[in-house]
């Protein structure tokens, strides 16, 4: 009887954690179609951050500039690929390439990129600038050093159709990719955005963190009971 109302109080603790957890996950989350189509963003009005998954341009085992990129597309050399996704299936897993769409729509005078734990190596570009990045891209396993962290980069959109370029490179994951979900927005947007999200993890790992205490503790106390402390 104590085992079972032990197992019912924490299906119910479990059940309003994850309930407060997807309450700040659907309050300032993006919008859920792509964004990206043919190798091209189009901004809309909208009250949500943008997602920018969808149709991006893509060049393997090349580190491309703007106007290296702009001849690659001319002359039939890229491929449109969907991003965030793994290159297990196209290009055989671990390598490294240059994504690229064109931004439109883009009327404020600032933007926030928002790039979500890559788990890989990324430098962003904004036309000709370069915006950040995240880890060390590399050639190889040895020239590359993963990013974990999450980034927050700035555009100051210069002209309709500039292009967004990233160089990524993943040989720490064995079928690689670009596997970072990446966001835009205006400032306000995303830091809400940020904020929300920063929160719901706060809340996983307090989660985590209780019930990983009150097994142990349990454990300690009923050391003649082994088989139970699983259920508490």
């Amino acid at each position: 009887m104590h085992k079972a109302r032990s197992i019912l109080i924490w299906i119910v603790f479990a059940g309003l954690m994850l309930s407060i957890v997807f309450m700040f996950e659907g309050v300032g989350v993006p919008e859920r179609s792509d964004s990206v189509s043919q190798g091209m963003f189009v901004a809309t009005p909208t009250n949500k951050v943008r997602n920018l998954n969808g149709e991006w341009h893509f060049v393997e085992r090349a580190f491309l500039n703007k106007d290296e990129l702009e001849a690659a597309i001319q002359e039939g050399r890229t491929d449109l690929v969907y991003a965030p996704h793994d290159w297990s299936e196209t290009y055989g897993g671990q390598t490294y390439g240059t994504y690229a769409i064109q931004l439109t729509g883009l009327e404020q005078e600032e933007f926030l990129l928002h790039i979500a734990y890559p788990a890989t190596a990324m430098r962003v570009f904004y036309g000709d600038q370069e915006l950040g990045q995240v880890g060390q891209v590399g050639t190889t396993h040895y020239e590359e050093v993963p990013g974990f962290q999450q980034a927050l980069l700035t555009i100051h959109p210069k002209s309709q159709g500039e292009w967004l370029i990233i160089h990524v490179s993943n040989f720490s994951h064995f079928k690689g990719g670009l596997r970072a979900t990446m966001h835009v927005g205006d400032h306000d947007q995303m830091s809400a955005f940020v904020r929300r999200r920063e929160i719901r993890d706060y809340f996983l790992v307090l989660f985590l963190m209780i019930i990983g205490s009150y097994h142990l503790i349990l454990q300690s106390i009923r050391t003649s009971e082994k088989s139970l402390s699983p259920f508490g």
